[in-house]
Order: structure tokens, then C-alpha cells, then sequence
């Protein structure tokens, strides 16, 4: 069938406010002459039908358009801000408006008022950690090298805080995070600067607790160092890799055009500089300070050094380290532990472990507790080395949140830290959990499939499903066995307005196994989905319900353009 100018408008206005599964105070009203406005309860008219769009009112505000531009009234019909804003786009998590009028961007906080002037070329959207990427000026350039994207040329980058801040002012052409991660060595990994073209419509990955910086932005050889606050740590050309810092010191490689490199440390607070110099025939590696003490291995033998390079702690034949614990390992050249704590003070001393698996999870007293191999079997102890789980076990994994994956015999089960069986040990694999007292986890068969088992009831709740994600609140998404997906647009726009792929969908289920969204849905918008479904009591929602929360999760990425036809399977939507 086809569509009208009208007909387009209307329905993006439908599509906008998504029926009554988002529904607020003030309804959307149209007039004879289509013009939008608002109305309450009852129906009388709150913001006069002068609009050319409308959408739902939130925190107060209802966002209003007037041909191209957008502004934001309140529930008098008063502009708290204008109509002259070609973006306007709401944070809700940050509770902020990004806008946009020309080629200049600003923030706006909850209420509409201004935080940030609109002086930049471009702000992206916030990360995960509140952070948003700023830029002054730059010509819009296509990128070669991603078909569809652009960015600004000669740009100036900084960045902005969530509360409207600037954090970093925008004023550096080369601008790197800390996010290629690299394995350097056998203990842990390093990160270091990673040079990015950032497109139009790209964030920051990281926190940006640091961040390299350079004149040029041409790439991350030689690039100095900024704090949070836009502080100088490292100035360029001080060294030409440099790995993300921690604790006050910064590690670095230094390669010449012959066979000889450097390797070596940078002291934040001062910015003094300590080297050690090796070849190919005396090969040096050297892990990240932990507190007062990092490792580095010389001719395959591992030595503890302080922020001065003294030797702490030395012959060992190799390393780990546990992050959340705050512990080192050692190993013995007869195959035996040795412990130390983040200053170098020995640790758990005499004891007689081969192996060991330190803690991940830094919630709760999980960190307190290490798994630990001796005489061939595993058990758990607590750094005082009182034994937790006894020494009976074929493998035994951390403790998430005072429960503990073990193995025996071949086949894994679920035990709490006082031995209480939470899960029998009769599976070919079982998952850690995400959060406190599970109400279900997930346990797999010889048929390869994973089933949910419920910890109350004892018992598998579920068929078998290819895979899942961890349950939050008591609900998890899954992708069951051979599951199909409609190829629609719709269903394009879900998974980013690319060809559907299985792999990136799942439906959801509750703890006891009842289906509560019966359709795919991206896995990546789990929070949101998740968010929605207790808006109406995690119960299952119903066939409209699910087409409105599909017609929003993909509102940004779907289109119908005027000159051409919607076919029945999109226009069933």
C-alpha cells in the first residue's frame, strides 16, 4: 500500500510515543488541520494543537516541532525552550538534553536550563562510566575505511562529564584512550593507547581516568598522558608506548632500529623516568604496579621491585596476580606457591600449594576467599589460611557472592562457602552466578544444551537453550534451539539496520522458566526490556504489548521512505 505525507507523519508521531506501554499524564491530541497539541484525562486541551509534531512528556517537559526545529513546553504550554533546535535528544539516565542548531552542539539539563553553552562541533552520547566525547570545530569528512560514517576532519577533542561539565577541555587534535588492550607478558594483560577515527554518532569506550594527547593525532607513538581533570602526567615524546597507569606509575617500551629496547616505568607525580635496558639475548617484561610492587622478568626469572626499582622479592619461575584480592603469586622453581600482599609482605607462609585461582568478584567477601590446588586436589581458603571447601575436589572455581562452582568426579554442582549443596554435582558445566541468593542459574547436559535450574525448587525449570545471559531481578534473556527471526524492517532495525542475526537475539524468561517476552528481542537492550517488563509486574506481556516495545527499541534505526511501499509484514507493525 502506499502512503501519504500525512499518513508519514502521523504514524513517526505514533511510532514516537509508542501507545499506551509508555504512556504519561498529558495525551497527544491532533486537530482538524493535524497540528499536535496536548490534552489531559478528560480531555480538554492543556498546550494548544500549534505543533507540527508531538511527543511524550517527561520529568515535566513534552518535547514539541515546528517544521525542522524541536523545543520543549511544559504543562501550561509554556516554551521553557524554544522552538529553534534542530536536536534535541533526552539522557534519560543522566536526566540531560544533547541539542543542536546548525553545525554547534550544547547541553541542557532536566528542567531545560543551559549547562553547556552550543559551541562544539559535536557531543556524543554518554558511556557507561558518565563520560561523553566533546569536539570544537573539524570539517565533516567521509571515512574511507567505513562506508556510510564521517568525521571531523582537523577536530579538537576533549571530554564531558555526565553531570554537564567539562572534564577535558576540547582542545587536542590527537586524542587516544586507553583501550588496546595488548599481552605483553604472562601475568595479566596491558592496555594501551589505541589511535581512533571517532564517526559521527561515536562515544567514549572508556572512564577516561587517563587519556593520551598529542598536537597532531596522526598516532599514539610518543603521545603524552592526561588525568581526568585535563593535568599533564606525561609530556610527549617521553617514552613512545605507554600502558594505562596505576598506582602513580605508568609502564613503557622504548624500540630502537637495532635489536636493543627499552622497558621501564614513569613516575606520575614527578615524572621521572626509570629504565631498564635489554636486548633480544637478555629479554625484559614488566607487569603494572599493584600498590608498592610490580614484576619484571629477566632471562625467564621474575623479581618484586618497589617505585625505585629495588628488588623486593626475587627468583621465581613465574607469576600472578589477583586484582580484587590485592595478592601476588609466585612460583617456586619446585613448583610451589609463595604469597604476597600488594606491598610485598609475605604471605600464607609454609603452606604447600601447586595452583591457584584467585577471586574475580569484588562484591561482598568474595575477595577474602582463594581457591588453592594441593596434592592434587582443590579446595578454598581465606587468606588467613583456614580451609573453607575442603581439599576433595577435581576443580574448584571463586566465590560469587558466598557461592562456589565445584567439580568432582567429572561433573560440576553449586556449593556455598559453609558446604551447603546448592546444586547436586551431576552436570557437564554450570555458570558462576551475577547476583546474591540466585533464584536460578544455569546448568548444561550431555546434550549440550544449557537449562535453567531453579535454586528454591531444586529442580531444571526450563527446556534446553543454546544460550543465556544472567538473570537480574529474575529475568534473563535465551536463545532458544534453532530459533528463526522474521527478516523485516523492524527486525533489520533491532539488530542495528544490518541482516538479522540469531545470534545477537533472545526471548526472555522469569526464574521459574515462564516466557515474559514470547519474541526475539536484541540481547544488547536486555536492561531496558527488563526495565519495561516490571513496569507490569514481570508478568508476560501480551501481543500488543510486545509490539510496542519492539516499535521502540527500533525506532532509531527504522525507516519508511515516502516514494515507496511498506509490503503487509512491516505495515502489520
Amino acid at each position: 500500500m502506499c502512503m501519504n505525507k500525512r499518513a508519514i507523519l502521523f504514524l513517526s508521531c505514533f511510532l514516537g510515543v509508542t501507545g499506551s506501554l509508555f504512556a504519561q499524564e498529558l495525551s497527544i491530541k491532533f486537530d482538524e488541520k493535524g497540528k499536535a497539541g496536548y490534552v489531559d484525562a478528560s480531555g480538554a486541551i492543556v498546550v494548544q494543537c500549534k505543533y507540527d509534531a508531538a511527543f511524550d512528556f517527561v520529568n515535566g517537559l513534552g518535547r514539541v516541532m515546528k517544521g525542522d526545529k524541536f523545543g520543549l513546553v511544559d504543562k501550561t504550554g509554556t516554551e521553557v525552550v524554544p522552538v529553534k533546535w534542530e536536536e534535541l535528544t533526552y539522557d534519560a539516565k543522566h536526566d540531560l538534553y544533547r541539542v543542536k542548531s546548525g553545525k554547534k552542539c550544547g547541553i541542557l539539563d532536566g528542567k531545560g536550563k543551559e549547562l553547556l553553552k552550543a559551541q562544539y562541533s559535536y557531543i556524543s552520547e554518554f558511556n557507561c562510566y558518565g563520560k561523553a566525547l566533546l569536539a570544537i570545530g573539524g570539517k565533516p569528512t567521509p571515512n574511507q575505511q567505513q562506508k556510510g560514517k564521517s568525521y571531523l576532519l582537523g577536530a579538537k577533542y576533549g571530554v564531558l562529564n555526565a553531570d554537564g561539565t567539562v572534564a577535558i577541555e576540547a582542545k587536542w587534535k590527537g586524542f587516544y584512550e586507553f583501550t588496546q588492550v595488548v599481552v605483553p607478558n604472562t601475568v595479566g594483560t596491558g592496555i594501551q593507547l589505541e589511535r581512533r577515527i571517532y564517526n559521527m554518532g561515536d562515544t567514549l569506550k572508556s572512564d577516561c581516568k587517563y587519556v593520551g594527547y598529542d598536537s597532531k593525532g596522526w598516532s599514539t607513538l610518543n603521545a603524552g598522558v592526561l588525568d581526568e581533570k585535563g593535568n599533564i602526567v606525561i609530556k610527549p615524546k617521553m617514552a613512545q608506548f605507554v600502558f594505562l597507569p596505576h598506582s602513580g606509575m605508568a609502564r613503557y617500551y622504548n624500540y630502537s632500529k637495532k635489536t636493543n629496547f627499552e622497558v621501564g616505568y614513569i613516575n606520575l607525580a614527578n615524572q621521572v623516568k626509570t629504565k631498564l635496558v635489554t636486548n633480544v639475548n637478555n629479554y625484559t617484561v614488566a607487569t603494572d604496579f599493584m600498590e608498592s610492587v610490580a614484576a619484571v622478568a629477566q632471562n625467564g626469572v621474575w623479581n618484586f621491585v618497589d617505585k625505585n626499582m629495588n628488588k623486593v622479592h626475587g627468583g621465581y619461575k613465574t607469576l600472578a596476580k589477583g586484582t580484587t584480592c590485592n595478592m601476588w603469586c609466585a612460583w617456586r622453581a619446585d613448583g610451589v606457591c609463595e604469597f604476597f600482599d600488594t606491598d610485598g609482605k609475605p604471605m600464607l607462609e609454609g603452606t604447600n600449594y601447586t595452583e591457584v585461582f584467585f577471586p574475580r568478584n569484588n562484591k561482598g567477601t568474595d575477595f577474602e576467599y582463594i581457591s588453592v590446588k594441593k596434592d592434587g586436589m582443590w579446595g578454598m581458603i581465606d587468606k588467613k589460611n583456614n580451609v573453607k571447601i575442603p581439599f576433595e575436589y577435581d576443580k574448584v572455581n571463586d566465590s560469587r557472592y558466598g557461592w562456589v562452582p565445584v567439580k568432582k568426579n567429572g561433573k560440576w554442582g553449586m556449593h556455598t562457602l559453609d558446604e551447603q549443596e546448592i546444586v547436586p554435582t551431576e552436570y557437564e558445566d554450570i555458570t558462576s552466578v551475577v547476583v546474591p541468593n540466585a533464584k536460578a542459574l544455569y546448568v548444561k547436559k550431555s546434550d549440550k544444551l544449557w537449562y535453567v535450574f531453579n535454586t528454591e525448587q531444586k529442580k531444571e525449570v526450563t527446556k534446553g537453550y543454546r544460550a543465556g545471559g544472567g538473570f537480574v531481578e529474575g529475568m534473563a534473556w535465551v536463545r532458544p534451539d534453532n530459533m528463526k527471526i522474521t527478516d523485516n524492517s523492524v527486525y533489520r532495525a533491532l539488530d542495528n539496520g544490518k541482516s538479522v542475526n540469531t545470534e545477537n537475539f533472545g526471548i526472555v524468561i522469569d526464574d521459574e522458566g515462564n516466557e515474559l517476552v514470547s519474541v526475539p528481542i536484541p540481547t544488547y537492550r536486555i536492561d531496558f526490556v527488563r526495565n519495561e517488563i516490571k513496569k507490569h509486574g514481570k508478568r508476560p506481556l501480551t501481543k500488543s504489548e510486545t509490539k510496542n516495545l519492539l516499535l521502540y527499541l527500533s525506532i532509531r534505526n527504522r525507516h519508511y521512505p515516502m516514494d515507496s511501499k511498506i509490503d503487509e509484514s512491516n505495515w502489520d507493525f
